[in-house]
């Protein structure tokens, strides 16, 4: 009788948790829409692959044919991967698992062909500065979750340590350019986030948080509450010092802004009966939050990594 009980708490759960992810079916179409006429387009990283959302059809494919798999070596871990260059391009880490060795990597999306920038120590959380001409990065592993913050001057083939200390590492957003690309957002070892100018080296000290990216006009600040997932996201206002919390559900593992800073794309576990039958861990659903109307809509589902990318 108990595992009667216990299924049937499941399935409640299930169709529960289910009816409220349901979302707002006009929300999805205005966003949707905008992603169409921006055409735009998002990356998600799936377990050994990854793939290119397409809004015309609200699906995903892989970048790579089976014979492209090459890309993707089984002692290699691809991090961090962003859409660049008009999306012609994917920037990314690529390091070999178990040693200290790292390249990063342009990806040609229309020749398929990799472009090496350059190769050192194992490298995390590469971030293509809005003019496209530097790189930030976190290399020279010191110990857990601590690193320091690199700039790479991408023609002048200059690297340049900007500060240690850093807190990152994962598929996380670790870093983030200011639009203007003269400062970078970074949380440090204390779990303070932080504005550094690149130039000057001068520290603006925030407020308590992680995985910090710059709005797309550079006024406010996402962040995460905690360094663990799931986490509850955060706004913060670079002119007021207020912030603002969202109503975007729990079981966040993810979010970034859109492009226009009107939505947050979410990244939730998704959970289903299937999901906790098979133990899948990794279940992941997209999510699209309204941040003014504080509505939102599920926006497709896929199995892997929490990382995205949408430009």
């Amino acid at each position: 009788m108990k595992y009667i009980m216990a299924g049937i708490c499941i399935l409640l759960s299930v169709f529960f948790i289910s009816c409220l992810s349901f979302g707002n079916q006009d929300l999805l179409n205005r966003f949707i829409e905008d992603c169409i006429k921006k055409q735009s387009a998002m990356i998600v990283v799936e377990i050994g692959t990854i793939k290119l959302w397409d809004p015309k059809l609200n699906t995903t494919k892989s970048l790579f044919e089976k014979d492209e798999y090459k890309y993707i070596a089984s002692n290699e871990s691809i991090l961090s991967p962003s859409l660049c260059f008009g999306n012609k391009k994917i920037l990314y880490a690529k390091n070999i698992i178990g040693e200290n060795i790292g390249k990063l990597i342009f990806l040609n999306l229309l020749e398929k062909k990799e472009k090496l920038i350059f190769e050192n120590r194992a490298m995390w959380s590469p971030a293509l500065s809005a003019d496209n001409k530097k790189i930030a990065y976190l290399s020279d592993y010191k110990k857990d979750n601590l690193f320091a913050l690199f700039v790479c001057e991408i023609n002048a083939q200059k690297i340049t340590k900007i500060i240690g200390n850093v807190y990152g590492g994962g598929y996380n957003y670790n870093l983030s350019w200011s639009p203007d690309s003269t400062a970078i957002a970074y949380s440090d070892a204390d779990g303070f986030l932080n504005v550094i100018d690149i130039n000057t080296k001068e520290i603006k000290k925030l407020i308590k948080g992680y995985n910090p990216l710059f709005s797309p006009d550079g006024k406010q600040i996402l962040f995460s509450n905690s360094q663990y997932k799931p986490y509850k996201p955060l706004i913060y206002d670079l002119a007021s010092g207020q912030t603002q919390n969202l109503k975007a559900g729990s079981d966040v593992y993810n979010a970034i802004w859109s492009p226009d800073g009107k939505y947050l794309i979410v990244v939730k576990k998704h959970t289903s009966l299937k999901d906790m039958l098979s133990f899948n861990e990794w279940g992941r659903k997209v999510v699209v939050y309204d941040i003014a109307k504080k509505e939102k809509a599920d926006l497709f589902k896929y199995e892997g990594f929490e990382y995205i990318d949408l430009r």
